[in-house]
């Protein structure tokens, strides 16, 4: 059990993301997403058919990785508000914190050229760190951070090849060590939404208990590894 990190960069540029020209293109592409979501919510409330236009942007971005949602409008949108499977209001703040890294990195760079090395990531737990991140892959977008799928997918339609890099931050040996570690990452690494991250809700959310890995993780880092102790 413990805590994982979830970031992103770009196929052969040595870990580094994206220049400052390529976020406003990334959140330019977030906020044309978005506003085709609303396109096609509104026509269905009036009870008209959607623009085939709206229609086949947000088919395009979900069909990257995986199949489209059915009968859902978006895979990564659901609602104007709400956490379980994502939301519009969190899609946009995530936008305009792209927005805002744009401007940080021309600040730096004004011909936007300069490829930036940090990305938003996403903090989660899990009982079982090595099951839970190999599943967290391009080709399981449902299973983790809407917003984190909408990202690779947009990433991926403008012909960049995301590639996420899985790191685990913490392992816990204790029951309720896992909740105050996960809330430790996201806060130490920026994951939350208004911050530049994927996380959208409260983290500590796992309810698993295996107290067999509980223990080879005791054994692990008070044992295996000699940094707690050289750190006493």
């Amino acid at each position: 059990p413990g805590v994982y990190v979830v970031a992103i960069s770009i196929e052969g540029r040595n870990g580094k993301f994206l220049s400052g020209n390529e976020l406003k293109t990334l959140y330019l592409d977030m906020q044309k997403y978005l506003e085709c979501y609303d396109r096609v919510q509104k026509a269905r409330t009036e009870g008209v058919a959607p623009s085939a236009d709206a229609l086949d942007e947000i088919r395009t971005v979900d069909t990257m990785y995986g199949e489209a949602a059915d009968p859902e409008i978006s895979k990564f949108v659901q609602g104007a508000s709400g956490i379980a499977k994502g939301s519009r209001d969190h899609a946009l703040m995530l936008a305009d914190s792209l927005r805002k890294a744009h401007l940080a990195a021309m600040e730096k760079d004004p011909t936007g050229n300069t490829v930036t090395i940090q990305s938003p990531c996403y903090v989660g737990c899990s009982e079982n760190l090595w099951e839970r991140m190999n599943m967290e892959n391009k080709t399981a977008l449902s299973q983790v951070s809407k917003l984190y799928g909408l990202t690779l997918s947009l990433l991926a339609r403008r012909g960049l090849e995301p590639k996420p890099h899985f790191l685990t931050a913490i392992r816990t040996w204790k029951p309720d060590q896992l909740q105050t570690a996960e809330e430790l990452v996201s806060i130490m690494a920026g994951a939350y939404v208004s911050q530049f991250g994927f996380n959208v809700r409260g983290t500590g959310q796992s309810r698993e208990r295996k107290p067999h890995a509980q223990f080879a993780n005791e054994v692990y880092v008070t044992q295996t590894e000699p940094y707690l102790r050289q750190n006493l």
